[in-house]
């Protein structure tokens, strides 16, 4: 279970602690959290933002790069290639 207290989220003792331009993103989906998909859309951000900064990308401006990409790709090849591990920091 994991808990959003300011801006630190705390999943089962781990603290992950966001920028402040990621809280305003995901604050801005808080009223969903409590529905199924709701939940399952914040996660899936929270393990894009995660996977973004293991990768050694600034988690706004990879969610800016990705939002604007993914308009733009057509097939699941294309969207795929958006992933944070298959682009380097220095490509947008």
């Amino acid at each position: 279970m994991c808990y959003l207290f300011g801006g630190q989220i705390t999943c089962e003792g781990i603290k992950i602690c966001l920028p402040k331009h990621v809280k305003n993103i995901l604050t801005l989906s808080a009223p969903f959290l409590n529905i199924p998909l709701g939940a399952h859309a914040s996660a899936s951000i929270y393990s894009i933002i995660e996977t973004a900064k293991a990768n050694g990308h600034e988690p706004y401006h990879y969610l800016c790069y990705l939002f604007n990409e993914l308009t733009k790709a057509r097939s699941l090849e294309e969207k795929l290639k958006l992933l944070p591990y298959k682009i380097a920091p220095t490509e947008y």
